[in-house]
């Protein structure tokens, strides 16, 4: 996300005059020299990382822009950055109020829940996405795995779907996809997903499990 300072247009000074003032904007707003200094100051620290830093300077520039969603969602990514979940959250739905199509602020909420164990409100979030803007296969491979824990397979077997279709090369979604057509008993489709994910990672973290599971299968 990348936040503009756009200098608003000025006439050339005449002849002898004095120098214009330069008007520095955000998103159509005019803002003080102090708060554009505040901002690049923050994009800066966020570029290095340094994710107090910028969560700091970034702050400081809401006194003028409160209800400037990218600058919310900037303090949201900070403080995520930094380990504060409950504050990178907090700001994260800021953002959603202040803009419900900004898929970057949705996606944060989505994969804190997720991360959290948090199915239903990592899924709800998920949902305001645009299936064509995720492009990540995490997210599904997360609400899979947290419906198996649940006892959902038949919600399972749709996230990895969504997974796989994403990442068509991902051994872990054919796993897992596997485990969750165990649990509704089909093992035909079970097995078939087994032997692809073997077939994509033979010597990969879960490959010696999968190959006992299938010893099991007929």
């Amino acid at each position: 996300m990348e936040i503009a300072l756009e200098p608003a247009a000025q006439a050339a000074p005449a002849a002898g005059a004095g120098a214009a003032e330069v008007q520095i904007t955000v998103g159509g707003k005019k803002i003080s020299k102090e708060t554009a200094a505040a901002i690049e100051a923050g994009n800066q620290a966020m570029a290095a990382k340094n994710w107090a830093g910028a969560r700091e300077s970034y702050v400081k520039a809401l006194a003028e822009l409160p209800d400037n969603a990218p600058l919310l969602q900037r303090v949201a990514a900070a403080y995520l950055g930094e380990g504060n979940v409950d504050e990178a959250l907090r700001y994260a739905h800021q953002v959603t109020e202040k803009d419900p199509q900004d898929t970057t602020a949705w996606m944060m909420i989505a994969e804190v829940e997720l991360q959290r164990g948090n199915l239903e409100a990592g899924r709800a979030a998920l949902e305001k996405i645009p299936p064509d803007k995720v492009t990540n296969p995490q997210p599904y491979l997360n609400i899979g795995i947290l419906a198996i824990n649940a006892k959902k397979p038949e919600e399972a077997v749709p996230a990895f779907d969504r997974a796989i279709a994403i990442k068509p090369d991902l051994p872990d979604a054919y796993y897992y996809r596997g485990l969750a057509r165990m649990q509704l008993k089909k093992n035909a489709e079970a097995k078939a997903d087994f032997q692809k994910a073997l077939e994509l990672a033979p010597d990969g973290p879960d490959a010696k499990d999968i190959r006992d599971l299938l010893k099991t299968m007929p």
